[in-house]
């Protein structure tokens, strides 16, 4: 009799087992509205705080509409605004202009010989780094100075070469 109720025990187990792998077999097959609901309820989540979102912003926008701007009172004319404005624009110019050094070369030899400068002079004590020998490093921005320049250190010698 023990031995039978043992066994009826034992039988119920595998039985429920055996249903349990069936029912996880036939689930793989079937449509699983897992998914679907997920998806509904991640959605439903999104509305809801996006609902929030714009009801915070009413609420915000409803408090502030309560206070007025404060006009702000001053007694500068047209021209001293514009005196204003023109030397904010001046320091912001002048803020933007800095002095990056930057070297090109065409080739290798150049570009050794502009890497030896450049390490040479800024090793040396006491001055910037970049400025080498008076290294022109973009002449073609400078063109008409650089030609003026030149006009007026060799004119006088074609003249006296040339009357």
């Amino acid at each position: 009799e023990r031995k039978a109720a043992h066994q009826a025990e034992v039988n119920k187990v595998k039985q429920a087992e055996k249903e349990r792998k069936e029912a996880v077999e036939w689930s793989i097959g079937a449509k699983d509205s897992a998914k679907k609901e997920s998806q509904k309820l991640k959605r439903e989540a999104q509305l809801a705080k996006k609902n929030e979102a714009a009801r915070l912003l009413e609420q915000e926008e409803t408090e502030l509409s309560k206070y007025k701007p404060v006009l702000k009172l001053t007694n500068k004319s047209g021209e001293e605004k514009k005196a204003i404005k023109r030397t904010q624009v001046q320091e912001q110019a002048s803020a933007e202009r800095r002095v990056i050094p930057e070297f090109s070369a065409s080739n290798i030899d150049d570009a050794i010989d502009l890497m030896t400068v450049v390490t040479s002079s800024s090793t040396a004590v006491g001055s910037a780094p970049g400025q080498a020998g008076g290294i022109e490093r973009h002449p073609e921005k400078r063109f008409k100075a650089a030609l003026a320049a030149y006009e007026e250190r060799e004119m006088p010698r074609v003249k006296e070469e040339h009357p």
